[in-house]
């Protein structure tokens, strides 16, 4: 062992230093250790969290304003989105990543009969689905097949074709058959007016050979004839007037048409 000249021994000290830094090498490795091992733990802590704990699990499902809709059949596609796996996790049963949009997307396509729909969270468990259904104004059939439609012309669900009172019912006829926001337009307005000049009807046809006019037979013996490529209004002010003066003719008594195709002029027979 050497010594300085001052008498210090080098190799001693040497050691100290060499011993020194071992304990410092040794206080940082356990330091990063623990605080390895307390990410991974929280990253644990989280996964579980997030994906195994009940506390966040959207275990129930409230449904608003599903009046025809059946509240069963809505919860089964909810379940199916919400009970999903993905690489062996179920992410969307934590109400914190239950993707709302997606639902209310779902559920509008397995419903057409939903106008709209929200779902809203209720934390930590519930999920909260508010719909609003669509208001038939009436029945549209092609050949056998009825469907009710809106005003907006969205089609949906199975429907009677005796279905009427307020609602129109129409009967497609035509080659190419189809549902149109103006024969919707049309509709709405006949079955609002005719009432009120005395004449009830059971259903509108379109003809498959004259697609181009409405017929619309009522509850008397005669149908009423309109031109799709004219003037509705003016056509129901015609007959109003017509009406109005036959209405005190006893040999008023038409037994197979009423016909306003014609600008400004009525036949009957």
């Amino acid at each position: 062992m050497m010594r300085t000249s001052n008498g210090m021994k080098v190799g001693s000290d040497t050691k100290l230093r060499y011993h020194g830094n071992f304990q410092e090498r040794q206080f940082f490795t356990r330091r990063r250790t623990i605080v390895l091992l307390a990410v991974i733990g929280c990253i644990g802590m989280i996964v579980y969290f997030l994906f195994f704990s009940p506390y966040l699990f959207a275990a129930n499902v409230k449904f608003e304003g599903f009046e025809n809709i059946s509240e069963q059949k809505a919860l089964a596609v909810v379940e199916g989105y919400r009970d999903a796996r993905y690489w062996g996790v179920q992410p969307y049963r934590n109400t914190y990543l239950f993707q709302t949009a997606k639902m209310e997307l779902r559920l509008l396509e397995a419903f057409p009969s939903l106008e709209s729909v929200t779902v809203e969270k209720a934390y930590p468990r519930t999920l909260l689905i508010q719909g609003k259904e669509r208001n038939p104004i009436g029945v549209w059939c092609l050949k056998n097949d009825c469907k009710y439609f809106d005003a907006v012309g969205t089609v949906w669900g199975k429907a009677i074709p005796s279905t009427g009172g307020l609602l129109a019912v129409i009967h497609d006829e035509r080659a190419e058959p189809g549902v149109e926001k103006k024969i919707i337009s049309i509709s709405q307005l006949l079955v609002e007016r005719l009432p009120l000049y005395g004449i009830a009807i059971q259903r509108i046809e379109i003809p498959e050979d004259v697609p181009e006019e409405l017929h619309i037979l009522t509850t008397k013996p005669y149908i009423v004839q309109f031109a799709l490529n004219g003037d509705i209004e003016k056509q129901l002010n015609v007959l109003r007037i017509f009406l109005d003066q036959k209405r005190t003719d006893p040999a008023f008594n038409p037994q197979h048409y009423i016909d306003l195709r014609i600008a400004d002029r009525v036949y009957y027979k």
